[in-house]
Order: structure tokens, then sequence, then C-alpha cells
């Protein structure tokens, strides 16, 4: 038996939902394990662009640990499907794409598979 297993399921299953959420709303075009790597990257740069501390390529790399030859090619991907841009301080996200309607969507999505994950988690015995 698997500690707190059922606790580990329903997090496990948040992650992945929210992971193919952002898929569908995003990257549907792309095999699954690639749009797992470029929403790791969207996320980095969401977050340090929140911080208010763009990115550059190496510091990027370094978060992500992994060279910046394989870093480029995905972020030229994510450019050209206009998730990501290059400012001259940084990366940042899109944030026109971001605010679609379909980006809306998937935010709303994100935001219930959380809740409702938050509310099967305080229901086990060892959250209590």
């Amino acid at each position: 038996m698997i500690p707190r297993q059922e606790a580990r399921v329903i997090v496990a299953g948040l992650v992945n939902n929210l992971l193919r959420g952002a898929h569908r709303a995003y990257l549907a075009d792309d095999a699954f394990p690639a749009s797992v790597a470029a929403i790791v990257i969207i996320g980095q740069i969401l977050l340090a662009e929140a911080r208010g501390e763009p990115l550059s390529d190496s510091k990027l790399a370094r978060l992500l640990e992994v060279p910046r030859t394989t870093l480029h090619p995905r972020l030229a991907g994510l450019m050209s499907a206009k998730l990501i841009t290059r400012e001259s301080d940084g990366w940042r996200v899109n944030g026109e794409h971001f605010a679609s309607p379909k980006g809306e969507h998937a935010l709303r999505e994100a935001c219930q598979m959380i809740i409702e994950a938050a509310d099967s988690l305080r229901k086990l015995d060892s959250f209590s």
C-alpha cells in the first residue's frame, strides 16, 4: 500500500488534469509530453514576469536546468504559437493570447479543478 494513497491519487489527478487542460487550450497540435515541457517554460516566464524580473535565455535555462541549446528551439516554437514574446528586458507571456475567451475558459476550468481537488483532500481523515 502506498502511504496516504488517496491523497496522492487526488494530487496526481489534479496535476494531470491541469496539464491536459493547458495542452488542450494552448498546445493541442503538439504531442502531450512536448506540451508539458512548454507549459513548464511558460510558467517560469509568467512567474518571473509577475515578480517584475523577466528572464533572459541564460537565467531561464538555469532555472529549468537545461542547456540553452535545448531551450532555444522550444522558445522559438512558443514564439511561433504567439504564447510568448521576447522583449528587450527578457521573455514575457503574450497577455492577449491568455486573455482571449479560450484562455479565460482554460483559467476558469483550472481554478475549478483546484477547488474540487482541495475539497476532496479536505474530506480525507489524514487532512482533518
